[in-house]
């Protein structure tokens, strides 16, 4: 009976071994499985990255328009491909040494060239050490990527080492049970049993944190690629609040600073947070955006609890709340509210977390690029349309078929101004006098600063009669808007033309010239209208 209980044992002990030896090959077999296509796409985005630099480095110098067109759509079309396979590893990866801390370095260096690329592609011309800037931060970028690659590249060996150990010991285990004693046997049964059962809870343990992994990188791939799609800060705004239904719900919120950062202005709200959510009312006030860090809070009314929390209208609750910011500096927060003593889990507040993230990038690279396009078409002392966007609005106007009205505007004795008070008294007043054309047009109007002191002002749909009107109101609010600022006085004199008296713009412009060469013969501060 032992014997036959002695060689049941072996038998199963041999069968458990012989299990353990393929299960051996086949773990290792997924481990080397899920490295060799992420040293693929690190390789890829490596290259990929090499290459759009490479391309964007022809942009810093003198090119004709159709290859800088070209070399622009290039340099756009590998760095998606390059965030592609960046997205696959960061899907794939599975957590070497220094990995979170090499991808910030990879991904703060892309960040940095983006920022750096972006006035280039708008057609500006480039700052002093830009291109030394880019470079640096194209090396760094290379050298974290090249540093992941070659872990990878290492865990790779250590796992083939791994495995031929794991399999020599399980054949050496093998032999040891075979020739013990039966009682050692079913010891040994019970040992090996309770280890494999801890060792399938470990790994099963491991393979739902890589899930999770997956899942949360799935969640930064798919919110790149549909912020990507979107060209303005309210489109983003709404792609952002879909992110948070799907992660959160619940009652949630995201709250954006003004261009000032001293107020901030509620941009998403979810469930009862559009019924009004946090009361914070300014950056410097939010704990979290302070502190630069998330922050969660189990219940309100706690001693270390936000302030804000209290006195809600549907009671205490826990909440949860993230930094949101654009190139390391907090401009907004991410708010989730629940039940009290239940906040997010952890799991909810990683992914959180990374919509923050991908909604900073976003906006930043938006408002870069309207800074850039705003510089492009605006005067930079007074903020009017410069002479190009003039003739592309009044281009406009005329091919709807508006008539329209010009006035010619020059600032009186404004050199004489300038000799008196000084360039800066000279700024002021244009400054001032920009204002008031602004405060005093309908919003369909134009008006630009055409040279020096000179502004043109085109009035569509606006017969001759009224124009006058406009421009006289223009005249009276620029003396009250003196006496308020309390600047040196000037004055402005108008020539007015109505687009009847000539066939195109530039023409009307000069009759309108003509009638403003009238105003200054008849003493200046007046409007005068073209004979035509």
């Amino acid at each position: 009976m032992i014997s036959v209980a002695a060689l049941i044992a072996v038998a199963m002990v041999a069968f458990l071994m012989a299990a353990r030896v393929g299960s051996i090959h086949r773990t290792h077999g997924d481990v080397a499985g899920r490295l060799v296509p992420i040293t693929e796409a690190l390789t890829n985005a490596e290259l990929l990255y090499q290459a759009d630099m490479a391309e964007a480095n022809q942009l810093l110098g003198p090119a004709t328009e159709v290859p800088r067109a070209k070399t622009i759509a290039n340099v756009t079309e590998r760095m998606r491909l390059a965030d592609d396979a960046w997205a696959t590893y960061k899907r794939l990866a599975t957590g070497v040494e220094g990995e979170k801390d090499l991808q910030f370095v990879a991904q703060a260096s892309e960040a940095e060239q983006v920022r750096l690329i972006a006035p280039v592609l708008s057609g500006k011309a480039l700052a002093a050490g830009t291109s030394e800037r880019l470079a640096r931060a194209d090396a760094t970028q290379i050298v974290a990527i090249e540093t992941l690659r070659g872990r990878y590249s290492k865990r790779q060996g250590i796992a083939a080492t791994a495995l031929a150990v794991s399999i020599d010991r399980a054949r050496s285990d093998l032999l040891v049970a075979s020739s013990a004693e039966l009682t050692l046997l079913l010891v040994g049964f019970g040992a090996v049993y309770s280890s494999v059962r801890r060792r399938d809870r470990q790994v099963r343990s491991i393979e739902v944190e890589r899930a999770l992994e997956a899942q949360r990188n799935n969640l930064e791939a798919r919110l790149a690629r549909s912020l990507e799609m979107v060209h303005t800060e309210e489109a983003a705004y709404q792609r952002i609040e879909r992110a948070i239904s799907e992660v959160a719900g619940g009652s949630s919120e995201a709250l954006i600073a003004d261009s000032s950062h001293t107020h901030l202005r509620q941009v998403v709200a979810i469930g009862s947070a559009s019924g009004g959510g946090c009361q914070v009312g300014t950056p410097s006030d939010c704990p979290a955006l302070v502190r630069g860090q998330t922050l969660v809070f189990p219940r309100s009314g706690e001693l270390d609890a936000c302030p804000y929390l209290d006195n809600r209208p549907g009671g205490p609750c826990s909440a949860v709340c993230v930094p949101l910011s654009i190139g390391g500096k907090a401009i907004g927060i991410l708010h989730v509210t629940s039940a009290p003593d239940a906040p997010p889990d952890g799991e909810t507040i990683s992914r959180l977390e990374i919509i923050a993230h991908k909604a900073g990038d976003r906006i930043g690279m938006l408002r870069a690029f309207s800074r850039s396009e705003t510089e492009a078409h605006t005067d930079q002392l007074t903020g009017l349309l410069n002479r190009r966007s003039l003739e592309a609005a009044v281009h406009r106007i005329t091919e709807s078929g508006q008539s329209y009205a010009v006035a010619y505007g020059d600032l009186d004795h404004f050199k004489q101004l300038n000799d008196v008070y000084g360039h800066d008294a000279g700024d002021h007043a244009l400054r001032l006098f920009s204002r008031v054309l602004r405060d005093s047009l309908r919003p369909n109007d134009v008006c630009a600063r055409y040279g020096g002191e000179e502004f043109v002002i085109v009035l569509p749909a606006c017969p001759v009669g009224e124009s006058t009107q406009v421009l006289e109101r223009i005249r009276e609010n620029l003396a009250r808007a003196q006496v308020v600022a309390g600047t040196a006085p000037f004055t402005v004199s108008f020539g007015l033309a109505h687009s009847d008296a000539a066939v195109t713009f530039d023409d009307v412009l000069k009759v309108a010239d003509g009638a403003l060469g009238q105003a200054k013969e008849q003493g200046r501060d007046r409007v005068v209208t073209s004979a035509a």
